[in-house]
């Protein structure tokens, strides 16, 4: 990412993987790829603009054959957001791998790392990312497609280090007895690979397309919540954000919430006027509110005032959108975690800004929030800041909703 550490034994390790001939896995056969070639641009969930990535050499993938004989084809791609370090590494890789350009020496590296972190708050992020496709056939026998994708928030060089970790710790509490050189694919298991990242900011997203897949278009929810997060969610929970699932008990047709919160505005003329334009909610200690969800409409009722949005998700984050898309928000979805790992809730971090279509960065707004679950799992304890690093803070609001039965 942007700000990750980048000693020169990290890059020295990096550059000589350019260029270097690996085995790829596609429609069945190994074929070959070359590191850092074979640009492209692709969207990542979390992220509202797209990376471009490059090939990956994955460990003992020649293996994978044997392991997964029902897997036909394995795409692994990363990269960092500055798009300048991308480029010259391709160059590089494609120097090399023409052996122009055979050993690079560590002036060259320091070089590259200099002009690569100028770069970086030019046109970078804090986000790195990777991702891993998988294409075959499932337990059943039928077609299926996996994506699973990481982003890391300047801790990315850790990512290579969690698998090692894990064997260490099960190897000292005698939990795994094996000896000598072998795969490791069956040591340890992807949850446990995730439960290493708490406290890390790292993060991972997995989408599981098949036939039956809703679209992005017709339940944006579906696609940003995730496998991994939306599986934890507390069923009736679930069906509010995503009414089209079915649900055992009496929720049915058009999901509504209703609940207190306490609304406040910003002082000063400012943030009140901005918050003005945007029809924000005026201040109460303890205003009624009621949501209902019409398809990927929400119709928020803040006591007299009304609040109308619109979803969708688009180039990786839950795209949320005002007055005919006049401002919209980006948000990723993030599991909440508490005692033994369960999970509390998600948080709404806002990762892009929007007015008429076009990012606007460098307003500075924000609108980042969380959603905790009640115990009962029919209802949460919500609270969003809307902000602007210029007017500080326009409205927030926190309290209780439950939901309702549709003829409530």
């Amino acid at each position: 990412g942007k700000v990750s550490p980048e000693g020169i034994s990290t890059l020295q390790s990096f550059f000589h993987t350019c260029g270097q001939r690996f085995s790829g896995f596609e429609k069945g056969k190994l074929v070959n790829r070359f590191g850092s070639l074979n640009l492209r641009r692709k969207v990542f969930w979390g992220i509202p603009n797209k990376r471009v990535v490059s090939d990956c050499d994955v460990p003992e993938l020649s293996l994978f054959p044997k392991l997964y004989p029902s897997l036909e084809t394995v795409a692994v791609n990363a990269g960092v957001e500055s798009t300048f370090f991308m480029y010259i590494t391709s160059l590089i890789a494609s120097l090399r791998k023409n052996n122009i350009f055979p050993e690079i020496s560590k002036n060259v590296i320091g070089f590259v790392s200099s002009i690569s972190r100028i770069s970086k708050y030019i046109t970078g992020s804090k986000f790195s990312a990777m991702s891993i496709h998988l294409k075959g056939k499932d337990k059943d026998n039928n077609d299926a497609d996996v994506l699973w994708s990481l982003h890391a928030e300047t801790d990315g060089p850790k990512v290579a280090a969690i698998p090692v970790a894990i064997i260490a710790s099960l190897l000292a509490s005698g939990k795994l007895n094996v000896k000598g050189a072998r795969s490791c694919h069956d040591l340890f298991t992807l949850d446990q690979v995730v439960q290493e990242f708490a406290g890390l900011n790292i993060h991972t997203h997995v989408i599981k397309s098949d036939a039956m897949t809703p679209t992005k278009e017709e339940y944006p929810w579906y696609h940003g919540f995730g496998d991994n997060l939306r599986r934890q969610i507390p069923p009736r929970i679930l069906f509010f954000h995503e009414p089209y699932k079915s649900c055992e008990d009496d929720v049915i047709g058009s999901p509504k919430c209703i609940g207190t919160l306490k609304v406040e505005r910003g002082i000063g003329l400012l943030p009140n006027l901005a918050a003005d334009i945007g029809f924000l909610p005026k201040s109460h200690p303890a205003t009624e509110v009621k949501v209902e969800v019409r398809g990927r409409e929400w119709l928020r009722r803040f006591g007299k005032d009304y609040l109308v949005s619109r979803w969708d998700y688009k180039d990786g984050v839950m795209r949320e959108n005002f007055h005919w898309g006049m401002i919209s928000f980006g948000f990723q979805l993030l599991p909440v975690y508490g005692r033994n790992n369960r999970l509390k809730g998600f948080a709404h971090v806002c990762r892009q800004v929007w007015i008429f279509r076009i990012p606007v960065p460098f307003l500075g707004m924000t609108a980042d929030g969380a959603t905790l679950f009640h115990a009962d799992g029919k209802g949460w304890y919500v609270c969003v800041c809307a902000t602007s690093k210029y007017v500080g803070k326009m409205v927030s609001y926190m309290g209780h909703v439950r939901l309702v039965a549709v003829d409530e």
